[in-house]
C-alpha cells in the first residue's frame, strides 16, 4: 500500500537535499572564479618577467597532488578531466 505521508517526507529530504547541492554549485562557481582571477594575475606578473605562461610542469603537480587530496573520496580521472578543462580556460 502507498503511504502519501511518507513519500511527501522523502520529498521534503530531497528539497532540502537539492537545496545544498544548489548551495554547493554556487560555491564551486565563486571558488572557479577566484583562482580564475589569480591565475591572470600570475600570468600578467610572468608576462612582466618574460617568462612563458603556460607551465606543463605545474599543471602535472597540481594534478597529482589534488588526486592525492581526493584518494577514496574522487576519481582521479574526474581530477584530471576537472583540472584539464580549468588549464585550458585558463590559457584563453
Amino acid at each position: 500500500m502507498y503511504s502519501k505521508e511518507k513519500h511527501t517526507g522523502n520529498e521534503t529530504k530531497i528539497d532540502i537535499l537539492r537545496n545544498e547541492i544548489d548551495s554547493t554549485d554556487i560555491k564551486i562557481i565563486d571558488m572557479l572564479c577566484s583562482r580564475q582571477q589569480l591565475s591572470s594575475k600570475i600570468i600578467e606578473l610572468k608576462k612582466e618577467m618574460d617568462e612563458p605562461a603556460y607551465n606543463p610542469n605545474r599543471e602535472e603537480e597540481i594534478k597529482e597532488k589534488l588526486k592525492a587530496v581526493s584518494a577514496g573520496r574522487l576519481d582521479p580521472e574526474l581530477i584530471e578531466k576537472i583540472y584539464s578543462l580549468i588549464f585550458e580556460d585558463a590559457k584563453k
